[in-house]
């Protein structure tokens, strides 16, 4: 079982071979000092795809989500996908290398 922040890795390596434009989106949030204060910030789009792409052949935007075998879509990120859906983009849920190439190769 491959962990999902090698299939990022992986897929993001298999991306830059082929020159296709993409990057690791991450969201979350962060407490840190600034002058004396204390700040909370967060980033990133909840539920957001690990990975993001902007697909060659028609310019839409390709969005991954990686996930281990056991792995599963949280409600933000299954809302996230149906954003992207309604927008006519694409979103990928790879398990493994081959649910991205199918798409890229076809």
């Amino acid at each position: 079982q491959v962990k999902e922040s090698v299939l990022v890795r992986i897929i993001l390596k298999y991306l830059g071979a082929r020159n296709i434009v993409a990057w690791r989106s991450n969201t979350g949030a962060s407490v840190y000092e600034h002058n004396g204060r204390r700040r909370f910030v967060r980033y990133g789009v909840r539920g957001s795809a690990d990975i993001h792409a902007i697909d060659p052949n028609n310019g839409r935007i390709v969005c991954i989500e990686c996930k281990s075998d056991k792995g599963k879509q949280s409600e933000d990120q299954f809302q996230f996908q149906l954003d992207i859906e309604r927008s006519l983009g694409i979103y990928i849920l790879a398990k493994d290398l081959d649910d991205v190439v199918r798409y890229f190769e076809r």
